[in-house]
């Protein structure tokens, strides 16, 4: 899938603005336009304003973004210096530094401290045996988010990891807009508690194209479309919409 239709600026803010946003880094998209375009800190929230500029300057960042790793040591050093790069507004999470202790989220407890690198290189074999594109984004993203290797920040970081190999594949990047984050993380859980990859796989899938379908050469045009699909609001709030909007991207999955 080209990228021809995903220009500039407009598409880099969204993602960085939704990237965050899943992650808690909530910002009425109007503040997220000061701190990006404006260069303007919010007041009482000095981390959260770089949180969203710096995920926004990496993926700005062409040659940053065709980068895919050759080795598991490449794809080591890679997350350490992207991690670094989008956590440097919080030292006390140690940017590009592995984990010490271990970390959770609910009842998902992440690979340990002691057996992060060996999980890294070994899992990193697989992913050299995928084919470029999709594929292989989508399972470097679960990697990543599976072994959790920093203390916070990892949902962000393998999102650009996703997006890094879509790139370097010439293929459509991927946004996970704000309401579709409860599918998005049930497709993490069924593929971490069960093995199955299928919920997760119909997620990327549908998003890649329902990214592709939006005109990201005109800012006002893309954000109408954004918020007429309900994709800046919350599950609750949206799901509907937003479920009848993607379902026309269908695609069968064989159970797994």
């Amino acid at each position: 899938m080209s990228t021809t239709n995903l220009p500039g600026e407009t598409y880099l803010f969204f993602e960085s603005y939704f990237s965050n946003f899943i992650e808690g880094t909530e910002f009425e998209i109007e503040e997220a336009e000061d701190i990006v375009f404006s260069d303007h800190v919010i007041v009482g929230r000095h981390a959260d304003s770089h949180d969203v500029l710096n995920v926004f300057n990496l993926v700005n960042d062409y040659q940053e973004m065709v980068t895919v790793p050759e080795t598991a040591n490449d794809y080591i050093d890679l997350i350490g210096e992207r991690h670094r790069l989008i956590m440097s507004g919080r030292k006390d999470k140690n940017p590009g530094k592995l984990k010490e202790f271990v970390n959770k989220a609910g009842s998902s407890v992440f690979v340990s401290p002691q057996k992060l690198l060996g999980t890294l290189i070994h899992g990193f074999k697989y992913y050299l045996k995928l084919p470029e594109g999709l594929s292989r984004a989508i399972y470097i993203q679960f990697l990543t988010s599976e072994c959790h290797p920093f203390d916070d920040g990892n949902g962000r970081l393998s999102r650009i990891m996703l997006n890094a190999e879509l790139v370097s594949a010439e293929q459509c990047k991927i946004i996970v807009p704000t309401v579709h984050r409860d599918s998005y993380l049930n497709g993490l859980r069924q593929a971490t508690r069960q093995g199955s990859f299928r919920t997760l796989t119909k997620v990327f899938y549908q998003l890649q194209r329902y990214t592709a379908s939006i005109n990201w050469s005109d800012y006002a045009e893309a954000r109408d479309q954004l918020e007429k699909d309900k994709a800046n609001l919350i599950p609750d709030e949206g799901v509907a919409t937003f479920n009848a909007r993607i379902r026309q991207f269908k695609k069968t999955f064989l159970p797994t």
